[in-house]
């Protein structure tokens, strides 16, 4: 078989830790036709994308987070090599779970693990061309390994998914990072010429029939930030780990933040969990407050395609896209992998990016199986969901000066980002986490578009009689 040299190009636009990360989606999305009906006083945008990282073959998921009742240490045990000839890497084996940054410190610790075993010389392949699949070949090949990457779609990237359409530029993977602690991928990023600005402001709560929203003037990543650290601290304190959503609702003093005409402290709680699973794709009735809580930083997003550090690290480096392994092989005398082609590739050694979801399904086998405690490890990490709904408005329908809007309800998008004062584009990206992320999957891009459209009617500035 050959393998051709990756070209990617992604043209430069304006636009747009825990991130949401997601190792692939399918074709670069197109404007869904409107539906029949459109909310009255919420007008049709000029474009509607939507992520699916839940039904993504190659994904399975957005991310993984540890629930309550488990440990932590099962991403150490993923972290050890297998006969010195397979190597797991990504961010679900990292300490930063969920994270570009833990997707990078892992596929650089799994590569510098495997330059630990080989001879000068051997044949390294890489399954992944993510952020994770990136780093570990770029240090491979300055170890002096011959080094192939096979990735399975038709991108790198993984789950950063970057888009430019016409003038719109826009991520459906990892859209944020945190300024305190990414600094690394936001220093390679500027690298390639993206850029940076922050998400800030305050927040806005709507319902239906509500004459206008009530607003919180005060920063929500301030009180993001203080209400997790006040979560942790009282979790800790317990004879037991419980469930995020307890230590919120009983150890954050939310009424300190309430003002007068403002949202209540349940509102802010609920906003709080909203969050919460926005960072981390879980459900917070179900997320450990031990383990994997994140601190809550400042949210930056990229004005430009965050995939392009990741096209560089591959930059001279064979790497074979539209190339899904179907079977791993491994022998005392090297690795075999099969493909979806049916050809296969014979290497010494091979580094496994692949999301956990990948993983624990048949599209990515093992021959032998992996071992007992791996596929243990595998079982106790938790697969979690965070799907994006983008809408781009010829002008804005609201007069709200917040970032972050809420719905208290059971609304389909229950929180949009207001990116207008970032980007200065007309911009709302909903974010839905957990189970409700999961269940998007069974709308089609009409219904989804219509729920997301009449979800935001409390913040549309109302028609005057």
């Amino acid at each position: 078989m050959s393998f051709t040299r990756r070209s990617f190009i992604v043209g430069a636009a304006s636009g747009m830790s825990v991130l949401v990360l997601a190792a692939c989606t399918d074709p670069s999305p197109a404007p869904t036709p409107s539906p029949t009906r459109e909310p009255e006083v919420v007008p049709s945008p000029r474009s509607f994308y939507r992520s699916n990282w839940s039904g993504d073959a190659y994904a399975r998921g957005a991310t993984t987070y540890t629930a309550v009742g488990s440990l932590p240490q099962s991403r150490e045990t993923l972290r050890e090599p297998i006969d010195d000839r397979i190597f797991l890497a990504g961010e679900a084996l990292s300490d930063d779970p969920g994270t570009v940054r833990g997707a990078v410190t892992s596929g650089r610790s799994a590569a510098y693990l495997a330059l630990a075993a080989m001879a000068p010389g051997e044949r390294i392949a890489v399954v992944g061309a993510g952020a994770a699949g990136s780093s570990a070949a770029r240090v491979l090949v300055a170890g002096g390994a011959d080094v192939v990457v096979v990735e399975a779609r038709d991108r790198t990237g993984g789950r950063i998914d970057s888009n430019v359409v016409g003038d719109e530029f826009f991520e459906l993977g990892a859209w944020r990072l945190d300024e305190t602690v990414d600094g690394g991928v936001i220093d390679a990023a500027r690298q390639e010429g993206v850029e940076f600005v922050p998400v800030q402001g305050g927040s806005a709560f709507g319902a239906d029939g509500a004459d206008a929203p009530l607003e919180q003037s005060t920063d929500d990543a301030v009180i993001l930030a203080e209400a997790l650290a006040e979560a942790s601290a009282w979790a800790l304190a317990q004879g037991e780990d419980v469930p995020v959503a307890d230590a919120v609702r009983e150890g954050v003093d939310l009424e300190s933040w309430v003002t007068e005409g403002g949202p209540t402290s349940s509102e802010l709680a609920d906003q709080t969990l909203l969050s919460i699973a926005a960072l981390t794709g879980a459900d917070p009735g179900v997320l450990s407050s031990w383990f994997d809580v994140p601190a809550g930083g400042q949210s930056v997003v990229p004005v430009g395609p965050l995939s392009g550090f990741i096209d560089t690290a591959l930059d001279g480096i064979d790497t074979a896209l539209s190339t899904a392994v179907t079977v791993i092989s491994r022998s005392d005398s090297g690795v075999s992998l099969r493909l979806a082609t049916g050809e296969s590739l014979s290497v010494d050694r091979v580094i496994v990016t692949a999301p956990v979801g990948v993983l624990r399904s048949d599209v990515l086998q093992f021959d032998p199986l992996l071992p007992v405690r791996y596929r243990g490890a595998l079982s106790a990490l938790s697969v979690g969901d965070i799907e994006l709904i983008r809408l781009e408005f010829d002008a804005p329908f609201w007069d709200t000066e917040a970032v972050w809007w809420v719905r208290d309800d059971d609304a389909v998008v229950r929180m949009w980002v207001n990116l207008l004062p970032a980007t200065g584009r007309p911009v709302l990206l909903g974010v839905v986490a957990g189970a409700d992320a999961a269940a998007l999957a069974d709308l089609s891009d009409a219904a989804l578009r219509e729920a997301a459209l009449r979800s935001l009617a409390p913040f549309a500035v109302q028609p005057t009689t």
